[in-house]
């Protein structure tokens, strides 16, 4: 069961047909008959609207207020960023559309009680606990596996690819502003960036850079994938060259803004050994852990 947020206009009940036409014109949602999709590339983080045809009404549908029809849901064991954004959502939804809300999880609430994000956002956090516990029991040996990063790193990486637009009209056009990802490398899970060819770059603060260069013979007109190899860097083994040429610092970002790469790293990146041994790992993949620790820890203690 994901964790399920229950919404409804504040003056009235809504039709399949308006459901339709207002999820469809929201940023970041497509609707398929009575589902809407939320979908943000930047972030990875994805969520469902679904409508409550009058077969699919129930205890948690009919409130005193009236029929809450939209049904938000979001799947547990993903980033707490994924319900973040979802609070966005939400928040937009009761402040500038006139929804009201009710959340299911939280006792004694029968719907059109003031919105409270830090509230849903704090039994998101508990029943996913729960969640993570069912689910690292199943993994067993496989745990070792499941790819884990600090709360804070998870965080800043999607601050980051959350705000990507607004950075980007911000900064010149020409000026390349990198979504961070997450990697593996080296049986570590990683924060990196991709820089093609030592371009203009906003680049923040990660892990490792993974150069993207020409091959040797491509043709340099041509922007296939096939035309590139990866080479990875630590961060810090290119700071020295961030640090002479970035021009400012903003929004937690070096701002290399030159016309042309400078020499100095042209001859850097082409210097440098193929090393392109990693993977991208999807985002909900993730685990924090901080998460796995708050859910286990009772658990062991309880064993001791």
């Amino acid at each position: 069961m994901p964790y399920e947020v229950c919404l409804k206009p504040k003056n009235g009940d809504m039709s399949l047909k308006e459901f339709q036409e207002f999820f469809s014109k929201r940023k970041n949602c497509r609707v398929d008959g009575s589902e809407g999709v939320y979908e943000n590339q930047n972030t990875g983080v994805g969520f469902c609207f679904e409508y409550m045809h009058e077969e699919n009404k129930g205890a948690l549908n009919v409130r005193p207020d009236g029929i809450y029809r939209v049904v938000l849901s979001v799947e547990y064991c993903q980033p707490a960023f994924f319900f973040v954004e979802a609070l966005y959502e939400i928040y937009d939804l009761v402040k500038q559309e006139n929804f009201v809300v009710y959340d299911p999880q939280a006792d004694g609430k029968s719907g059109g009680w003031p919105f409270s994000d830090k509230e849903m956002f704090d039994n998101w956090t508990h029943c996913n606990e729960g969640a993570v516990l069912e689910y690292i029991i199943g993994l067993r040996e496989e745990m070792q596996y499941l790819p884990v990063m600090p709360y804070d790193t998870v965080q800043k990486v999607w601050e980051w690819n959350y705000f990507l637009e607004k950075l980007g009209e911000t900064l010149d056009a020409k000026m390349h502003i990198p979504t961070i990802l997450a990697v593996e490398y080296k049986d570590e899970y990683l924060t990196a960036v991709v820089w093609r060819e030592g371009c203009p770059i906003a680049i923040p603060y990660v892990d490792i850079v993974i150069f993207s260069r020409r091959k040797k013979g491509a043709d340099p007109s041509s922007f296939e994938e096939d035309d590139f190899e990866y080479c990875v860097v630590d961060y810090e083994e290119i700071k020295p060259l961030i640090d002479k040429y970035s021009e400012k610092e903003f929004a937690n970002a070096f701002i290399l803004g030159y016309d042309t790469p400078p020499e100095e790293i042209t001859s850097f990146i082409a210097g440098l050994n193929s090393r392109g041994n990693f993977s991208l790992i999807d985002m909900c993949d993730i685990l924090e852990c901080e998460v796995i620790e708050d859910a286990v820890l009772p658990i062991i203690q309880q064993g001791k």
